[in-house]
């Protein structure tokens, strides 16, 4: 199935999910983020995450326990065709932007490399880490130029297929978390 067809298809099974389902599966991604926190997290001090759109996975508590812990936080601005990460102090500082993705309003601390964790959203994701996106390659373009960064992908257990097509340029995640817990 094409990359297209099967972004619609995954798009639809996600947002039928309903709502109520869905706020319980991202507690539960957050869950098991936290309980291997120790083991996987603790020694990063950046961490970037995405705000969630529509039905995607809703990770703010886990930026608010990471703003807690007085570690460094990124959210996401589309500039152009490229991504960039602008640090965050409060959860309350956004404002719609591109694709009506919420973006940090303070882009003064944009995030320039070093050792990180990315929380990744997809519309799919495959049991060898491959990552089916919006289409537009921003997150492969960011991975691309900033390899060191710890690839986290996080999905409902519904998004995962067994195998997706690839193209030239798609970087994998290391790891990925859905409500079932860690995904190796």
């Amino acid at each position: 199935m094409a990359s297209d067809d099967l972004r619609a298809r995954y798009k639809k099974i996600r947002d039928n999910i309903p709502a109520e389902e869905r706020q319980k599966y991202s507690e539960e991604i957050v869950n098991a983020i936290l309980n291997n926190w120790d083991f996987l997290f603790a020694a990063y001090d950046k961490f970037l995450m995405y705000y969630p759109l529509g039905s995607e996975v809703d990770l703010l508590s886990l930026a608010g326990f990471i703003l807690m812990k007085k570690k460094s936080l990124y959210f996401p601005v589309t500039e152009g065709d490229n991504i960039k990460f602008y640090k965050v102090n409060d959860l309350n500082s956004f404002k719609e932007g591109t694709f009506h993705v919420m973006e940090p309003t303070d882009r003064t601390e944009e995030y320039t490399g070093g050792k990180a964790v990315s929380f990744t959203p997809g519309l799919i994701f495959d049991k060898i880490r491959n990552r089916i996106g919006y289409g537009k390659g921003y997150y492969d373009r960011f991975f691309k130029k900033y390899p060191d960064v710890m690839r986290i992908g996080v999905c409902y257990s519904e998004c995962m297929a067994d195998k997706v097509p690839t193209h030239d340029g798609d970087i994998p995640m290391l790891l990925i978390f859905s409500e079932k817990g860690l995904f190796l």
